[in-house]
Formats: C-alpha cells, sequence, structure tokens
C-alpha cells in the first residue's frame, strides 16, 4: 500500500482522495476519503473525514466515519464522530456527537469513489418528537 505525505508547507483547498494511505502534515479545507490517514500535530483538517482507520494527533473540525479511530493525546476533534471501534489517550479533546459500535457500517463506503458517489454523509440522529403540554393548574380559591 502506498503512503502520500503532504508536507506541511502545504495549504490545501479541496478534497482529498486516495486508496491508500495519507499522512497530513499540512493545513487542509475540504473532505477527506481515504483508505487510512494520519493526521499530525501541527496539522489541521477543515472538512470532513471518511475512512477505514483515522489517527489524530492534530485539529480536526468536521464528521469522521470510519471503523477504526484513534485519538492522541493532543488530538482536538470538533464535529460528529461514527466510528466501529474507538480509541482515545487522556487529554484529547472531542466536542460532538460520538457513535461506537453501532457504526461497523461507517467504513462501508470508504473507497473513495463510493465516498463521493454516496455525498458521504454521515447520518443524523432523528430528532425527538415534542412532548405534550403539561395540564394546566387547579383553580385557586
Amino acid at each position: 500500500m502506498t503512503v502520500s505525505i503532504l508536507q506541511s508547507d502545504l495549504n490545501i483547498t479541496g478534497d482529498i482522495r486516495s486508496e491508500g494511505t495519507v499522512d497530513i502534515r499540512c493545513q487542509i479545507k475540504g473532505n477527506v476519503y481515504v483508505q487510512s490517514v494520519s493526521i499530525a500535530a501541527d496539522a489541521r483538517v477543515e472538512g470532513n473525514v471518511t475512512a477505514s482507520k483515522v489517527e489524530v494527533t492534530g485539529k480536526l473540525q468536521g464528521n469522521v466515519q470510519t471503523d477504526s479511530l484513534t485519538l492522541v493525546k493532543t488530538a482536538e476533534v470538533i464535529g460528529d464522530i461514527s466510528c466501529a471501534e474507538l480509541s482515545v489517550e487522556k487529554g484529547a479533546a472531542i466536542q460532538g456527537k460520538l457513535d461506537v459500535g453501532g457504526a461497523r457500517r461507517a467504513a462501508t463506503a470508504t473507497a473513495p469513489n463510493a465516498a463521493a458517489a454516496s455525498g458521504a454523509a454521515m447520518p443524523r440522529p432523528a430528532t425527538p418528537a415534542p412532548q405534550p403540554p403539561a395540564p394546566p393548574a387547579p383553580p385557586r380559591n
């Protein structure tokens, strides 16, 4: 399997697609559709990530859909996460919804072309139905 390294001198605007492994050490504004991805400590991704395996050491602002997610102690993720397996080191930060274990279907569309064709949108839970109003208080005498 090939490994593509996106070095720290890059600033990328646009989606990344690969059937291999991508080591992100730069700034990306766009979605990432790859087999496996590592987001380095000084890297920042602003976009959704869809991959079979994801490791975050840096910053990710976007939704994650994966089979296996590892968050290292310096990781910061702002977005919804859907994964089958999760490993979080003490110190890592997550802000968003988390679906672990029920998402074994998550990476079935991780092939770059399948993810792109499907729009790679993460499923959102249904909004709960509104509750009926409380009954009126009894009249006072």
